[in-house]
């Protein structure tokens, strides 16, 4: 049995994969308490905001900066945004874009 993907199914009719991006995106949807990440959703990629003050080697995306917009508006600096990857296309509507991120 092939996942939409077209690897080979593992479980449930997914790949491995794939199985991967539905988990995530239930914990998204779900704001588990115990998980203390902020996940940043921009067109189909998906990032997570850390705090700012990890020392400079510890930095998601070599410490570069980024202004996050969010979609009430507000904006967000940051030098600690740590790329999660692309989502597989056939899960992208699970997964809506909660802000734009734009290098500063």
């Amino acid at each position: 049995m092939k996942c939409n993907c077209g690897v080979e199914a593992i479980r449930d009719g997914v790949c491995f994969k794939c199985e991967y991006w539905i988990e995530l995106a239930e914990v998204i949807a779900l704001g588990k308490p115990t998980d203390t990440r902020q996940f940043c959703v921009d067109s189909g990629k998906i990032y997570t905001l850390e705090p700012e003050w990890l020392d400079e080697t510890s930095r998601g995306s070599l410490g570069a900066g980024f202004i996050i917009i969010w979609k009430n508006g507000d904006q967000t600096i940051t030098h600690n945004l740590w790329p999660i990857g692309e989502v597989p296309e056939w899960l992208r509507e699970k997964f809506s874009s909660n802000c734009s991120i734009t290098p500063l």
